[in-house]
């Protein structure tokens, strides 16, 4: 089983990123830098609700399916019991906090808002028992599929340069609503027993909500300097530095797939320590080779965000330029993080986020009325340097870095991956 979810992790996980970045560049070049900074509030308020507003159902459904062989059908439909009531707190929590934002949309803007919320929270509790069924390929059409449907949908409008925000948003919603019904059917495919297990949605809980709230303080890592320049500054400087991070994603993918690779290596090896070093050599070596690529990008940011983005977001380059000098620092937290939790240590994890996140924030305070989005990306450096150097302590004691050693780790990753295609069929 962990071999397959290795493979849905690696494809499905960086297929979405990959089709995600496409919509974006597609979005931020239909809508205008202030239209693409709400988006981005948005739809990060979304995915940071829908995590920790499941309250870790997702994880412990598929512990206790996969662990304790507790039957998929009763826990999916007591979860899906749950549903409708988490995802009404998560509405009215991101209607709250996002008030003025969502407060300029129209009412199809809003329902928009609801869709996506009540949909992607739908798709995450039902990707707990695929994953504990080892459905792989249907949870891989639950995690890209709607982002595959994004892409297509948008799309068309690249052709007449017409888009509302309002529309877009509708756009993200319809893409989860349209795999409700299919992969709930495979949820509950070959299951005999469909009568809700509510006197088991306490321990799912209990048993989730801190991998949940560790995923959340992770992802917020990267978010809160957006929602501070939409409080402070406005859309479009937050449209400017969610450009730049988008931006950055495409060549910090390669490090997110790696690490997931290496969290399902830890997470099999039977010696931690082993995976560590592994882990702290990889990390090394991905700090030297994106510290070379960052400053390639340093100096071809001006093109890139031309090219790729248009030249209304040429305010996007500074805060590019910024981020690409912390490549290497976050390319090589991100490696230590997937050991991190392979190895079992999730609250550990959790507690150098926080650290990360406090520090990013506390820059941003400092930093974004005086440098608006740059000092949005300050504060993004700031807060993943320090995790990396946390990071560095923890694991100190495999503090042996060599070139020579990082290489043969990367055939010893390549080996990985080539048996875990080959056991799933590929």
């Amino acid at each position: 089983m962990i071999a397959r979810s290795a493979l849905t992790i690696f494809l499905a996980k960086t297929a979405t990123r990959f089709l995600q970045l496409f919509t974006f560049v597609i979005l931020a070049r239909i809508l205008s830098p202030h239209g693409f900074g709400d988006y981005g509030v948005i739809i990060s308020a979304v995915f940071l609700g829908g995590l920790v507003g499941n309250l870790g159902i997702r994880q412990s459904t598929a512990r206790l399916i996969a662990r304790e062989d507790y039957a998929a059908g009763p826990l999916v439909s007591a979860s899906l019991l749950a549903w409708p009531a988490l995802s009404v707190a998560t509405c009215v929590a991101i209607f709250w906090l996002l008030d003025e934002t969502i407060g300029r949309l129209s009412s199809l803007g809003q329902v928009a808002v609801i869709i996506a919320v009540t949909s992607f929270m739908h798709l995450t509790i039902i990707q707990g028992a695929l994953l504990g069924q080892s459905n792989i390929r249907d949870f891989s059409i639950a995690e890209s599929g709607p982002r595959f449907a994004h892409l297509v949908f948008v799309l068309p409008f690249l052709l007449v340069q017409d888009l509302t925000l309002d529309l877009a948003l509708m756009i993200f919603g319809v893409g989860f609503l349209v795999f409700i019904p299919y992969v709930t059917i495979m949820a509950y495919r070959n299951q005999a027993d469909f009568f809700p297990a509510i006197s088991q949605l306490p321990r799912l809980v209990g048993s989730g909500f801190v991998f949940a709230a560790s995923l959340f303080l992770v992802m917020l890592q990267g978010r809160i300097g957006l929602f501070f320049l939409q409080g402070a500054e406005g859309a479009t400087q937050a449209g400017l530095y969610f450009a730049a991070q988008r931006v950055s994603e495409i060549f910090l993918d390669t490090a997110t797939a790696v690490a997931l690779v290496l969290f399902a290596e830890a997470a099999r090896s039977k010696d931690a320590g082993a995976a560590s070093a592994i882990g702290i050599r990889m990390s090394s070596l991905f700090l030297i080779v994106f510290s070379i690529l960052g400053a390639a990008v340093y100096f071809l940011a001006p093109l890139v965000v031309e090219v790729v983005l248009g030249a209304p977001f040429a305010g996007a380059v500074e805060p590019l330029q910024i981020v690409s000098l912390g490549l290497g620092p976050v390319a090589a937290c991100r490696v230590l993080t997937g050991v991190m939790t392979g190895i079992g240590k999730p609250n550990a994890s959790s507690a150098i986020a926080l650290v990360g996140l406090v520090i990013n924030f506390g820059v941003c305070a400092v930093a974004i009325p005086l440098w608006q989005s740059n000092g949005a990306a300050m504060g993004f450096v700031a807060g993943q340097l320090a995790c990396y150097l946390i990071y560095l302590y923890f694991f100190r004691g495999y503090l042996k870095p060599g070139l020579h050693c990082a290489l043969q780790d990367i055939c010893i990753i390549s080996r990985r991956i080539r048996d875990t295609l080959k056991r799933a069929g590929v």
